[in-house]
């Protein structure tokens, strides 16, 4: 909370003033647990960006999260021989929908494009370039019909 008095003396005609000004920041603290937790999907604002730590903590390639990985198992990751868990990057990005509201996104990547993935996505978002969506497709048990149905509601 933010409190501050500012006093000053005016001299009007010989006379002095005693003048006063204050002001008492009683904001709400903005919600921060859609970037706190990176629930895709979720609408945050400006502040609640500020709040978490700036835009740029917005933006990144990670190792998977075991949630999220535990999540891909059998719909998007099936184990195989050429690629692991350790080839792969859990990106976080922050997007723009057709409504110009902010949102949290993910997807997961290659780890070899993972850092030029992420500088693409800031270079979009900083552009406001519009994507509906960024989510991973196991929200939707990796079915393509689902997927599809979703995207269909949206432009009804």
């Amino acid at each position: 909370m933010i409190n501050w008095v500012l006093a000053a003396t005016l001299t009007i005609g010989g006379s002095s003033l005693l003048t006063a000004c204050s002001i008492s920041d009683n904001s709400i603290t903005p919600d921060t647990s859609a970037l706190d937790q990176w629930q895709a999907g979720k609408t945050v604002t400006a502040k609640a960006v500020t709040a978490y730590g700036g835009i740029d903590k917005c933006f990144a390639a990670e190792p998977i999260p075991d949630g999220v990985w535990a999540r891909m198992q059998g719909k998007t990751f099936k184990e195989n021989p050429y690629i692991g868990r350790d080839d792969l990057r859990h990106v976080r990005a922050l997007h723009w929908d057709y409504d110009n509201q902010m949102h949290v996104g993910e997807m997961v990547c290659n780890m070899q494009i993972a850092d030029r993935l992420v500088t693409i996505l800031r270079k979009l978002f900083d552009a406001k370039y519009p994507i509906q969506r960024m989510l991973l497709p196991d929200v939707y048990d990796a079915d393509d019909e689902t997927q599809i149905l979703a995207d269909r509601k949206r432009v009804v």
